[in-house]
């Protein structure tokens, strides 16, 4: 309006952000870069846009690493905390500065630090300073100020107590820090001290120090294992290198590949994984049916099927008395609402009419009581009535360690709080992948399939998520009413929104920049988002469905040839290869190249440890029985979609302008 000024003097290019213009209104706005969300009246601002940090192609929100931080260490509950990132000659890199005493453990503080943020976001710090006191910039609300923070730390004008980065570089001039002679000076221990150095661009550290403590990420990983493979001339498993990432577990990982050994010893039992608290039991009776049930906890709420689980709920249930309370890792309740609003309207199904339904509730999935105050806990304990429990990690490359914390203990904790206070109705949500081991391959598997074996499967995550039906199955039988669904390979809804986050989008992708692709007999099981939402939400209202699973996976697979055909019509050359060309080929790419070179350890014949997914590849493929979904879906007026050119013509057009493909 009116109020809003032509410009700075000069005309000088940042001007353009005086003469804005919004749609239905014919006056200039001022684009201030802050980020924020309207809400009840009131404008909250969230932080600033140019403050966003960018790792891997993910935007991360210093404060939810704020948080999380926060949240875990409890030494850091009052420090005062912040992040930025700047490019050097390699890449963006991350960095993190705290104010502390010159009395901390600072090695062991970056450890914590480092394994914490490397473990929910995948990637670890590549420097973490610690300051004085009260000696970072601050506004005259005592607001730190990163900018004028980056810009001191570029200019070395910053009162460092202790440099992470300066530390691993031996930039520090200090000599009594660790002893870089070898404990045992063996050759494939030096040459693998020698790669971790190159890779990380480290020199102090302990031999016993992990990967990712030391800074690594999942692209860095990637670059580790090809450098040891070229080295030693052999092929490794990125997942089980993880086990133990340290230089003398990566030692000892090669030194058995080179012996001939086949995989790791070290393969979690899972039977013994299948254990529940005797405390979490259910005390007394439902005082509501299922469709009589208006207080809800959604969990995952901020990711790609949460936003249509929000959207499937606040639809499909009455709205007289309905509260959806969604678990958000957040600083604050308006924070985690902030989060709730943009991933929806990321996806394309936000409705303002939302709104008043949706409760925040700041938690952690990882954290004992979902990382609730007791105040909090008793609340959802004493109130919610029916819980979704959505939330996961997905990762196809950790180990089922690393996926243990939020996979199965946040089963655990959402078990314990629908068996706490009043009985509470609980749909959990699995995967297809709990039928991916050997026994079932070119088999037709059925919903009631008792799902015995625990040995084989492709993916750790898939692992988890056996490991959670079992507890749920424990639950059970100790008298929680409980359903679990298990949706196919989630894709886009029709608008052509997808997340890049799955192996089947990576795929997709990765074939149109290789162009080519392996002839095989494989067929995908691309499942739509939206259905797999609707279909849930309208099945967990049913009082048939109450101890059954229902596979929510599309009954028409779509064979990969098909796929091909459907992609080259829409103009993009793909011609087929062999399988070992295709796999040559795919090892040379790095990640910038080839979105499926991140996973190409998958590809590996494997081991028992790590099977890989190779063999879906060869032979027959496995049939999904959908009989007790079909019976509760009949006359819904909800079915699955088939996949179409039509609908691959609008996932290529949304990978085009995310700048996947050109």
């Amino acid at each position: 309006g009116d109020s809003v000024a032509d410009g700075y003097w000069g005309h000088i290019k940042d001007n353009a952000n005086f003469h804005i213009k919004l749609e239905g209104s014919e006056q200039s706005f001022y684009r201030t870069g802050d980020l924020g969300f309207l809400y009840e009246g009131n404008l909250y601002i969230t932080g600033r846009r140019k403050e966003m940090l960018i790792v891997n192609g993910h935007n991360i929100y210093p404060s939810d690493l704020q948080l999380l931080l926060q949240q875990k260490l409890p030494f850091l509950s009052s420090t005062a905390i912040g992040f930025f990132s700047y490019h050097n000659d390699t890449k963006e890199q991350i960095i993190a500065v705290l104010e502390s005493s010159a009395e901390e453990d600072f090695q062991k503080r970056v450890k914590q630090i480092n394994a914490l943020v490397s473990d929910r976001f995948g990637f670890s710090f590549y420097d973490i300073i610690f300051v004085p006191h009260r000696s970072l910039p601050r506004t005259d609300n005592s607001k730190l100020q990163m900018g004028k923070t980056k810009k001191m730390y570029l200019e070395n004008r910053l009162q460092i107590l202790y440099s992470s980065q300066a530390y691993r570089t031996g930039a520090s001039g200090d000599n009594n820090l660790i002893d870089k002679s070898l404990e045992v000076a063996d050759e494939i221990l030096l040459q693998v001290k020698s790669v971790f150095e190159k890779v990380l661009n480290i020199e102090h550290y302990s031999l016993t120090d992990s990967f990712l403590e030391l800074g690594g990420d999942s692209l860095m990983g990637f670059e580790l294992v090809n450098k040891m493979e070229q080295k030693f001339q052999i092929k490794l498993d990125l997942r089980e290198l993880l086990l133990d990432s340290s230089v003398t577990g990566v030692a000892n990982y090669i030194r058995r590949v080179l012996s001939g050994a086949k995989g790791t010893d070290r393969k979690t039992n899972l039977a013994k994984e299948c254990r529940l608290e005797d405390d979490i039991r259910l005390e007394g009776a439902y005082e509501h049916s299922m469709a009589d049930c208006r207080k809800i906890l959604l969990t995952g709420a901020t990711g790609f099927l949460g936003a249509y689980l929000i959207r499937a709920i606040l639809h499909k249930f009455p709205k007289n008395g309905l509260e959806l309370y969604c678990l958000v890792r957040a600083d604050s309740e308006a924070a985690a609402l902030d989060r709730l609003v943009r991933n929806m309207e990321h996806y394309e199904c936000w409705d303002e009419r939302y709104r008043p339904y949706l409760h925040p509730v700041v938690g952690d999935l990882s954290a004992s009581h979902l990382g609730l105050s007791e105040e909090n806990w008793n609340h959802l304990a004493d109130n919610i009535e029916v819980i979704y429990h959505n939330g996961a990690l997905l990762n196809f490359v950790f180990p089922y360690e690393f996926l243990k914390e939020t996979n199965v203990n946040g089963t655990v904790e959402t078990l314990r709080l629908a068996c706490a206070g009043k009985p509470k109705y609980y749909h959990y949500v699995s995967s297809y992948s709990v039928y991916d081991t050997p026994n079932n391959k070119g088999k037709r598997v059925s919903e009631n399939d008792l799902l015995t074996t625990s040995r084989g499967f492709s993916l750790a995550y898939s692992e988890t998520k056996w490991v959670s039906e079992k507890l749920v199955g424990i639950a059970r039988e100790r008298g929680l009413q409980a359903v679990i669904y298990r949706p196919g390979d989630i894709t886009g809804a029709a608008s052509g929104i997808w997340d890049m986050d799955d192996m089947i989008s990576r795929m997709v992708v990765g074939m149109i920049q290789m162009k080519a692709i392996p002839r095989t007999s494989y067929c995908v099981h691309m499942t739509p988002v939206d259905y797999v939402a609707d279909a849930l939400v309208y099945i967990s209202r049913k009082p048939e469905a109450l101890g059954k699973a229902f596979n929510l996976v599309n009954p028409k697979s779509l064979p990969l040839k098909t796929l091909v055909s459907y992609i080259r019509g829409c103009g993009y050359p793909i011609r087929y290869i062999s399988f070992p060309v295709w796999r040559k080929r795919l090892k040379q790419s790095d990640a910038s190249e080839n979105a499926l070179a991140l996973l190409e350890c998958l590809f590996e014949a494997g081991t028992e440890a790590n099977p890989g997914v190779l063999r879906h590849f060869i032979g027959k493929d496995t049939i999904y029985g959908t009989t007790n979904t079909d019976l509760l879906l009949n006359h819904s007026g909800i079915s699955c979609p088939p996949i179409t050119q039509k609908r691959i013509a609008a996932y290529l057009k949304y990978f085009k302008k995310l700048g996947c493909i050109s």
